[in-house]
């Protein structure tokens, strides 16, 4: 048992080393991105462009997220990668209809901003292009290839930006339509992956595991996507563009530092637990490793919160020289968004019993409790205490999330009976 505890450690912190070298230049163009962003289009030009980007995305997840996690599920089942391209190429223009469908509706009701349509349906469709590309390399083990094109993409991002802001107006627009190259362009050549003979008996076919298995997943992920996108929604519409520009910069600045230290440990550990649990179904060493890697994340969590404690101003102060325009309230909420954002990487970690389960029907349900909280406190609380109370609402609804996961887990069950 010590002799696989020691195999295990080793593996996890090898592969934790692995995926943080790969996330270096993502993480660091992430880092770059929001102050450059922040400083080229203001802070309230930002903020629109924080909403409609975090929409978008959502928008993505709704309509493709189910298809990215059925390639991750099924690639094992097809002889060659050329064979599951049929089906994904029949997924994705599956997805492309509730992407219009979802623009057209929330641009009548101009919500969550007057926006051009056109821009928000070529982000969304590059996302979910750049996403399923990604999806298939990660399936047929290539992670060469995920880091080249991830790598691209953030750098892409930046200079495909740049140059539109330059070329054209310093707008939220202007920076949509950058970021949806630098997503575009580092996949064309890949864009022979999909086949135009999709709609054949077989095909509807094959696509319909698909479906069934990934549907709640993508509802998942657009759930918990939806909760940043609600609190820069409501803190737009009490507090205006700027202040939410603002939050947005330093909860983005925040979440690319996780991306860099917490995130790898995430990436980690997610196929060593799926692996070990499938080719030997032991509860009780299963919960000794999650418990060891949620350790982890906790003690690299804390040798970076107590430096943020005792020099709060001075880390506030280095941010606001990067941002100059950065409003001076976020400091009172830049440790409860540190905090918070750190929960919600542990909650990635500390669901893995009901994945485990394929109990995928009760994760949305506990992320609804979640959306439940996120929209009592803001609507009551976020007019009578500030944007304070929002920085705390992450906090909550991340805690209940963990909870609820875990208490409605059997196999957790099943793990303290024993």
């Amino acid at each position: 048992m010590l002799k696989n505890n020691k195999s295990y450690l080793y593996q996890l912190f090898r592969d934790t080393l692995y995926y943080s070298i790969s996330k270096i230049i993502p993480g660091l163009a992430g880092l770059i991105s929001v102050v450059l962003f922040f400083r080229l289009i203001g802070p309230e030009e930002y903020g629109k462009y924080s909403i409609i980007f975090l929409f978008t995305n959502l928008i993505a997840a709704f309509s493709f997220g189910w298809l990215n996690q059925s390639i991750l599920r099924y690639r094992s089942k097809y002889s060659s990668s050329m064979k599951i391209l049929n089906p994904i190429s029949l997924g994705f223009i599956i997805g492309t209809i509730p992407v219009i469908i979802f623009v057209i509706i929330t641009s009548a009701l101009e919500f969550p901003a007057i926006f051009s349509n056109k821009y928000i349906i070529f982000l969304a469709l590059s996302i979910g292009f750049f996403n399923i590309v990604k999806s298939i390399f990660q399936s047929d083990e290539l992670p060469n290839k995920v880091i080249l094109i991830t790598s691209y993409q953030s750098i892409l991002m930046i200079i495909c930006s740049i140059t539109i802001l330059k070329l054209f107006e310093s707008t939220a627009e202007s920076l949509i339509l950058g970021v949806s190259f630098g997503y575009l362009i580092p996949i064309l050549p890949y864009s022979n992956f999909f086949s135009i003979k999709v709609f054949t008996k077989k095909n509807i076919k094959r696509i319909n595991p698909f479906f069934n298995y990934g549907a709640p997943l993508s509802i998942w992920l657009g759930i918990s996507l939806s909760l940043n996108f609600l609190d820069r929604y409501f803190i737009e519409y009490y507090y205006g563009s700027s202040i939410m520009g603002s939050y947005a910069g330093l909860s983005e600045f925040i979440i690319r530092i996780f991306s860099i230290f917490i995130f790898p440990l995430t990436l980690a550990v997610h196929p060593i637990l799926m692996n070990k649990w499938n080719r030997n179904k032991n509860i009780h060493e299963f919960f000794i490793k999650l418990f060891k890697a949620s350790m982890i994340q906790i003690i690299i969590f804390l040798i970076m919160l107590i430096p943020l404690l005792v020099f709060n101003d001075n880390f506030f102060y280095l941010i606001t020289i990067m941002i100059p325009e950065l409003d001076a309230s976020m400091k009172e909420i830049m440790i409860p968004i540190f905090i918070g954002g750190f929960l919600w990487q542990l909650a990635l970690v500390l669901h893995k019993p009901l994945e485990i389960e394929e109990r995928t029907l009760i994760m949305v349900v506990c992320i609804m409790f979640s959306l439940v909280i996120n929209l009592i406190v803001n609507i009551f609380f976020l007019p009578k205490f500030g944007i304070i109370a929002t920085a705390y609402t992450m906090i909550l609804s991340a805690s209940i999330y963990i909870l609820s996961s875990i208490l409605l887990s059997t196999s957790f069950r099943n793990f303290i009976r024993r």
